[in-house]
């Protein structure tokens, strides 16, 4: 079990902020948690939004992608600001003990 945490700028207007998984061979992103919308705005009037997941990661994680998205009413669809971490390469024995490789990149 592996806990998941994400902190973002989700701007202003009020936002949130997403964690998901893509694996290797989906084309779309399975929502994993997500962060209510809040208004709470530091002295810029800027959004900081929060979230915590828990995971178990498996052998069927091997090659995923996990991220965190930030999110406010005005974020496209298609242009949301993301950071990722993957592909994960996940080595198991008899049990899945732990993810021993990852890349973390910015798009």
């Amino acid at each position: 079990m592996v806990n998941i945490t994400c902190l973002g700028n989700a701007g202003h207007p009020e936002g949130k902020v997403i964690i998901w998984k893509q694996t290797s061979i989906a084309d779309s992103r399975v929502e994993l948690g997500k962060s209510s919308y809040t208004d709470t705005k530091t002295e810029y009037c800027i959004t900081d939004a929060y979230v915590t997941v828990s995971y178990s990661i498996s052998k069927f994680d091997d090659g995923a992608f996990f991220g965190c998205t930030a999110q406010n009413k005005f974020t496209p669809e298609d242009s949301v600001p993301s950071r990722k971490i993957g592909p994960l390469n996940i080595f198991c024995t008899y049990t899945c003990i732990n993810a021993l490789s990852y890349n973390s990149y910015m798009y």
